[in-house]
C-alpha cells in the first residue's frame, strides 16, 4: 500500500515514520525551499541536503521516477512538489495532507482512494475522507469522519509551563542568519539568529529546538526557532510527542478505511479491462473512409451562426452565441486502453477534452459516457470516473451529470462543451502556403499498446505511453493561441498521416513532411518492425495511403504514421515567420516539440509527400 503525504515537516515526518513502522510504502512532496524549523526531525531536510535519517528511517530527495526503486530499497522518496504534480504518476492508495498551512492548498478528495487532512483548513466528507486533529490536548491525534478539527489558534501548546514564548520569530523582513545551533542551551535575552541586522533572541531558557536554516528568506514575525525548556537533547533528535500522535490518527484513519482500499485490490487483480474490450482506445474508431461513406448523403439544416459543423471533418463542432462567444461541441468515447480503471478513466477525458483545445477553445462543461458489464464491480466503475473527473478538474472544466448503460464490453468517454471567440476559431481546413507544420506529442503510443495486450511492451515504455496519454493539451494550447496559426486538429485515431490528409484536404494543400524531424518512439519503432501492429494501423493506411507518397521511408517508420493515437498531440499549421518562436516556447513544455514539415500548393495527384 502506497501512502503520499504532502508536507515533510516534523509533523508530516512523524506521520511518516508511524506509517513506515507499520509496513506502509511511504513518498512524501515539500516545496525547494523548506521551512521546517525542526529540520532535525524533518525528512525535508532531505530537499537541502540530499539524505536524512530520523529514528533510524532514511528519506532521499527523489525524482519521480527514482521513486520505485527507493522504496524497494526501503528509503522513504521526498520529491520537490509544492503543487501535487506527481499524484497521478505515483497514484497512491492514500495521501495524506500534512503541509499544515492552516487552509487547504489544493488537496481534493478525488486525488486518491481515500485522502486523510491533517489540522484545519479541511472538512471530511467535502475536500477528505477524514481529518486528524493537531491541537495539544485531550483531543490530540482524534479522527474525525465528518466536520473539521479545532480552529487555529496561534497560541502553542505548553511545554515545561510555557507556550506562546517558546516560539521565536523573526524581528523583520529578510534573509535569515542564524548564530547558533540546534541543540544548543541557550539563555533567555540571547540572540540566536539576525535578520536585516536585528537580532532574533529567546524569551526563556533552554535547549535550542527548531531554528531555519542559514540564507531563507522571512517575513516579520514568522516562526524561525524553537525553545524547549526542558533542556534534553533527545527531545532534539527525536519525533515529538504531538508528530508520534497525530501519525496514529493517520495510521487509524488508513486502517478504518482499508475496506475499501481492499476491495481495490480485489478489483485490480480480478478485473483486466483490456480483456474485455476487442479494440483499444482510439484505435476502436471507425475508420476515416468508412465514416466519411456513412455521413454522404445525409442532409443537415443549414444556420449562419453554425461556424463549424462536421462537413469538413473537424475535431468538434463551433456555434456562434455572440459577436464575442462562440460555443464548441464535441463528444468522444472508448474502451478500455489501460487495465487499471483510474489510469483508463485519466486517458479517455484526457482525450476528449483534447478536441476543445484543438479548435483553439477552452472546455468548461463535461458529461459523462458510460457503458459498463452488469458484473463489473463498482469500485471499478467509480475508479474510471474518479480518473476522468481527475483530469476535468485539472483542466478547469465541471462535470455535470452523464448518462450510463449496461453493455458487454465497457467504454468511457465525455461529451464536452468549451467557449472560443467566434473570430480566433482554429480548423482543420485553414492552412496556408508556406505554413510550418508543428506536432507536440511523439508517435507510437497505438503500437505500444497492442503490444501490451500481447505482453510484449516495456513497463517503461507503458509507463511512456500512460504518461502521454494522461498529458492535457492545454499547454500546448495556450501557447500556440498566442501566435498565428492557421490550422490546427488533434492526432488520435486516425494517425498523423489520416489527420494530415483531412488537413490538406479541407485547406486544398499538399503537406511536406521531414520524416527524419518527426518524434517516433523507439520501443514503438522495433515492435512495429517485428509486425506488432494494430488493427487501426490497417484501417488508416487503407483510407489515406492512395493520397501519400512515401519516397524511401522504410517501412516500419510509415508504420507508426499510419500509427492510431490515443490522445495525442496537437498538429499545427503555423505561420512561417511565427514558427521558430512558438516552437521554442513549446520546447520542454510538452512531452515533445516538432517541426516536421511545411505546406505548399497542391498540384494535383498525391497530397502528402514523405521526404
Amino acid at each position: 500500500m502506497l501512502i503520499l503525504i504532502r508536507g515533510a515537516g516534523d509533523i508530516a515526518t512523524g506521520v511518516a515514520l508511524r506509517l513506515y513502522r507499520a509496513g506502509l510504502k511511504v513518498v512524501m512532496t515539500d516545496i525547494a525551499q523548506p521551512t521546517a524549523i525542526r529540520r532535525t526531525v524533518a525528512f525535508s531536510e532531505a530537499i537541502l541536503q540530499g539524505e536524512q535519517t530520523v529514528e533510524g528511517i532514511t528519506a532521499r530527495r527523489a525524482e519521480v521516477s527514482e521513486a520505485p526503486e527507493l522504496l524497494a530499497r526501503g528509503i522513504i522518496p521526498v520529491l520537490v512538489d509544492p503543487t501535487g504534480e506527481s499524484i497521478p504518476a505515483l497514484r497512491p492508495d492514500a495521501l495524506v495532507d500534512a503541509i499544515l498551512a492552516k487552509r487547504n492548498l489544493g488537496t481534493k478528495m478525488t486525488d486518491a482512494p481515500v485522502v486523510i487532512g491533517v489540522g484545519p483548513g479541511f472538512t471530511a466528507g467535502v475536500d477528505c475522507h477524514a481529518v486528524v486533529e493537531t491541537m495539544r490536548g485531550h483531543t490530540l491525534g482524534r479522527v474525525c469522519y465528518t466536520g473539521s478539527a479545532l480552529p487555529n489558534t496561534a497560541i502553542p501548546g505548553l511545554i515545561g509551563g510555557f507556550a506562546g514564548e517558546r516560539v521565536l520569530r523573526a524581528p523583520a523582513d529578510g534573509i535569515f542568519q542564524p548564530t547558533r545551533a540546534i541543540g544548543d542551551l541557550v539563555a533567555a535575552g540571547e540572540t540566536v539568529g539576525i535578520v536585516a541586522g536585528l537580532p532574533m533572541t529567546c524569551t526563556i531558557s533552554g535547549m535550542l529546538r527548531g531554528l531555519l536554516p542559514d540564507g531563507v528568506p522571512v517575513r516579520k514575525g514568522m516562526k524561525s526557532g524553537d525553545v524547549d525548556p526542558r533542556g534534553e537533547k533527545a527531545n532534539c533528535t527525536t519525533a515529538s510527542d504531538k508528530a508520534l500522535a497525530v501519525g496514529g490518527g493517520v495510521l487509524e484513519a488508513i486502517l478504518h478505511f482499508s475496506g475499501i482500499l481492499r476491495e481495490g485490490y480485489a478489483m485490480e487483480s480480478e478485473v483486466k479491462l483490456t480483456k474485455l474490450a476487442h479494440c483499444a482506445g482510439c484505435g476502436a474508431k471507425v475508420g476515416a473512409g468508412v465514416l466519411a461513406q456513412l455521413l454522404e448523403g445525409i442532409q443537415v439544416h443549414q444556420d449562419p451562426n453554425l461556424l463549424v459543423g462536421f462537413d469538413k471533418s473537424d475535431d468538434a463542432s463551433v456555434y456562434k452565441i455572440s459577436d464575442d462567444l462562440a460555443l464548441v461541441q464535441t463528444v468522444d468515447f472508448f474502451p478500455p486502453i489501460a487495465d487499471d480503471p483510474f489510469l483508463f478513466g485519466q486517458i479517455a477525458a484526457t482525450n476528449a477534452l483534447s478536441d476543445v483545445y484543438a479548435m483553439g477553445g477552452e472546455p468548461k462543461l463535461a458529461l459523462n459516457l458510460m457503458c459498463v458489464p452488469q458484473e463489473m464491480p463498482s469500485e471499478a466503475v467509480q475508479q474510471i470516473l474518479r480518473g476522468g473527473y481527475d483530469k476535468v478538474y485539472e483542466a478547469g472544466c465541471l462535470i455535470t451529470g452523464g448518462h450510463s448503460i449496461f453493455d458487454p464490453e465497457p467504454k468511457y468517454g465525455l461529451a464536452v462543451t468549451g467557449f472560443v471567440h467566434p473570430d480566433r476559431v482554429l480548423t482543420n481546413s485553414g492552412a496556408q502556403t508556406g505554413d510550418v507544420l508543428l506536432l507536440t506529442k511523439p508517435l507510437g503510443i497505438g503500437v505500444l499498446t497492442t503490444a501490451h495486450k500481447a505482453e510484449l511492451a516495456s513497463e517503461e515504455g507503458m509507463a511512456l505511453a500512460y504518461r502521454l496519454m494522461t498529458t492535457l493539451n492545454k499547454g500546448a494550447r495556450d501557447m500556440m493561441v498566442n501566435y498565428r496559426v492557421h490550422a490546427c486538429t488533434d492526432v488520435t485515431g486516425f494517425s498523423l498521416l489520416g489527420h494530415l490528409l483531412e488537413m490538406a484536404q479541407g485547406s486544398d494543400r499538399e503537406m511536406h513532411l521531414t520524416v527524419s524531424g518527426i518524434d517516433l518512439i523507439p520501443e514503438a519503432l522495433e515492435l512495429a518492425r517485428m509486425g506488432l501492429l494494430p488493427e487501426g494501423m490497417y484501417r488508416n493506411r487503407h483510407y489515406a495511403q492512395p493520397w501519400v507518397e512515401p519516397g524511401e521511408t522504410p517501412l516500419e517508420v510509415q508504420d507508426l504514421l499510419y500509427d492510431p493515437q490515443t490522445s495525442g498531440g496537437l498538429l499545427m499549421a503555423v505561420h512561417p515567420e511565427d514558427a521558430p518562436a512558438l516552437l521554442e516556447e513549446l520546447e520542454g513544455k510538452v512531452p515533445s516539440a516538432q517541426r516536421i514539415g511545411v505546406v505548399r500548393d497542391y498540384q494535383g495527384g498525391k497530397r502528402i509527400f514523405l521526404d
